[in-house]
């Protein structure tokens, strides 16, 4: 009855089957045979639903003998063709059916006329959406004229593509014929597979799949858009990639080496994101903040190699080799926590060696792995400044593994780019805009680490708000005095008596998820908040004294200046008397 609900639901992916799969005869995961780890009482649950009850009762037919010989695909059928939506124009109905015709040896405007259409009524408003009887379903024409005009017309309708995306359903997405769980069922079409929607109707997609179209439910593609960079000619050296001269910002004496590093990368690469961002409607601060928890904005390395990352877990998935306990002799990962205790070897006999935080490493490692299989290995790597996938290619309208690799490792443009695709693909940009990090990073890198990245993006945001996002305002100009002139001042300002202030309260400290002091909840954040308090309160101090000096030393030169001109009364007097 679950399963039923479930499918009655036409936002879910309906369920077809369920397997139990039986455990080896010995303890897996300290859990005796027929259990299912981390599922206590699964035995009694498949008990119950397995009493003697008629299939009505859960409302699906019992299954049925000899499944296993069906094909992996069934023939497609007359019947089971989609009808085309009304997307096309009368001068593309035209244009299917004159092509149709002399395909088919007929005179050019013969179908038209035994479908019963006027073709000076349709010529009169070509470009007017063709509100006729379908194509496929003109009374006048056989079956396989209908079929011939059917496939014209897809090819005019082809053109009016609006946008491109991917099947991201791992069971299958099925290609119906037409909106509805109800219809019939064309296809099951593969995960990743390339689909080219020419109608988006909200929950329903109207698309091309090869030589199949059909209609799928939307929930299940994945949108892919290429960014236009309007990349300048020449080498990722110049300008179009870097912030211009005016704006690169200057390395404090005092910064930490985060810091420092923060201010390299955005002068190094400021200029792309800024672009980037502004057309995604995404803060820079984040993107950058991204490039810097993923592998610290370095592209690439010391050697030139592109920054990489190999897991060892996905490869465990990618590669399918004849004899299984080869990837056991070779690499190993811990089972429970799949992102923990990754390790390599070259022969069994070879001691394991980790991996992870040394390029150099990660280069040995991916290279072993791709002599084994280079598409698997390819597949299981993060490449580049923003640590995209190699799996991921697709979504960022790359058509294979190897064309994404070329250009992550001769582009740092083809990478910030990549990282723009890639975030506007997975639907991450309302994340990034409301800033929920946790849910970016769970989407951007797994939900197995995304509070430690989401901790890591905030921090570096933080920075980049403190350093780059509101710089220390440079103080007004001041009259220059001499020396000795503001000391006379700094001495006569010291000796005015005035009422002692009430102090003032110290900025109130910052509180983390949960109402917890964010130097519990985050160390490093906390840091760059005190960091930058106690510098804007030194800029304050030291805009304050310059601007008092300011303002006294006229003072204290127009008093100078009476007091001169008193002597000079008074000796006059003397003089005269």
């Amino acid at each position: 009855e679950e399963i039923a609900d479930w499918n009655a639901n036409p936002a879910h992916q309906p369920i077809q089957a369920l397997v139990l799969y039986r455990w080896p005869p010995r303890e897996v995961h300290h859990q005796a045979q027929w259990s299912i780890a981390d599922r206590p009482g699964i035995i009694e649950d498949f008990r119950q639903a397995l009493q003697l009850q008629p299939a009505e009762r859960f409302h699906a037919p019992a299954p049925r003998a000899g499944l296993a010989s069906l094909p992996d695909r069934p023939p497609v059928h007359d019947h089971q063709l989609a009808r085309i939506p009304r997307i096309y124009t009368n001068q593309q109905a035209i244009n299917a059916l004159h092509d149709a015709a002399l395909a088919l040896g007929e005179a050019a405007w013969a179908l038209l006329e035994r479908g019963g259409l006027d073709l000076p009524q349709l010529a009169a408003q070509r470009e007017s959406l063709y509100g006729g009887t379908p194509l496929e379903e003109l009374a006048g024409l056989t079956a396989g004229e209908r079929a011939a005009v059917r496939g014209r017309l897809i090819e005019e309708v082809r053109s009016g593509r609006q946008w491109h995306g991917l099947v991201n359903a791992p069971d299958g997405l099925n290609l119906r014929t037409a909106p509805g769980t109800d219809s019939t069922v064309i296809v099951t079409l593969a995960h990743e597979t390339s689909l080219d929607v020419l109608l988006d109707a909200g929950d329903w997609l109207y698309v091309l799949a090869g030589p199949d179209d059909g209609y799928v439910f939307a929930a299940h593609v994945l949108r892919t858009v290429a960014v236009s960079t309007e990349p300048a000619p020449g080498s990722d050296d110049g300008l179009d990639l870097a912030l211009p001269a005016a704006e690169q910002v200057v390395e404090m004496a005092d910064a930490s080496d985060a810091e420092r590093r923060l201010i390299r990368t955005w002068n190094s690469f400021g200029g792309l994101l800024k672009r980037l961002s502004e057309r995604l409607g995404i803060d820079p601060g984040v993107a950058l903040a991204v490039l810097l928890a993923e592998s610290a904005g370095e592209p690439f390395a010391a050697d030139g190699r592109m920054i990489i990352r190999f897991e060892v877990h996905i490869f465990d998935g990618e590669w399918q080799p004849a004899d299984p306990s080869q990837f056991d002799r070779h690499f190993r990962y811990n089972r429970e926590s799949v992102v923990q205790d990754h390790a390599w070897r070259p022969s069994p006999d070879a001691p394991w060696r980790p991996f992870h935080g040394n390029q150099a490493a990660e280069w040995e490692v991916f290279t072993f792995a791709r002599s084994l299989d280079e598409t698997a290995a390819m597949r299981s790597i993060s490449m580049g400044a923003p640590q995209v996938m190699g799996f991921n290619h697709l979504a960022i309208d790359y058509p294979s593994v190897q064309a994404m690799f070329a250009a992550f490792q001769a582009s740092a443009r083809a990478q910030i780019e990549g990282l723009f695709r890639f975030v506007q693909g997975r639907f991450l940009l309302p994340a990034i805009q409301r800033g929920d990090f946790l849910a970016f990073a769970a989407g951007y890198n797994g939900p197995g680490n995304a509070e430690a990245y989401a901790g890591i993006i905030r921090s570096r945001l933080a920075s980049y708000q403190a350093i780059v996002a509101t710089p220390a305002a440079a103080p007004p100009p001041i009259i220059e005095a001499a020396d000795s002139q503001e000391d006379e001042m700094a001495e006569a300002v010291q000796n005015i008596v005035v009422a002692e202030p009430q102090a003032l309260p110290a900025p109130a400290p910052p509180v983390g998820p949960g109402g917890k002091p964010l130097a519990e909840v985050d160390p490093e954040l906390y840091d760059a908040w005190r960091k930058h308090v106690e510098r804007g309160f030194e800029n304050n101090n030291r805009m304050f004294d310059r601007t008092l000096n300011a303002y006294m030393y006229p003072y204290w030169l127009t008093v100078g200046m009476y007091v001169l001109l008193f002597l000079v009364g008074i000796s006059a007097f003397i003089v005269a008397a």
